[in-house]
């Protein structure tokens, strides 16, 4: 967040030194709108990613129910087809 933060300052500062009329209130504007969206992307909650509750009564289901497709991914590992 801090170097979001530092971006948009330098960015806004670049702007306007370049010239004194450069930094339009439109471009205020855009760059604060893409400031916005992407401290949000960054902030938002990992809830967009979920498993679907599984069919069936087996405790793995039961545990995923809900869990983030992520933490899934990274911490389940895989079915596999064949016994060892």
């Amino acid at each position: 967040m801090e170097r979001l933060r530092a971006l948009t300052l330098m960015t806004y500062a670049d702007i306007s030194a370049v010239n004194p009329a450069a930094m339009t209130p439109w471009r205020a504007e855009v760059l604060w709108q893409l400031y916005l969206l992407t401290y949000n992307e960054l902030t938002r909650e990992v809830t967009t990613d979920r498993i679907p509750a599984r069919v069936g009564r087996s405790r793995k289901a039961r545990l995923s129910r809900g869990m983030p497709g992520a933490y899934m991914r990274a911490h389940i590992p895989p079915k596999r087809s064949t016994p060892i």
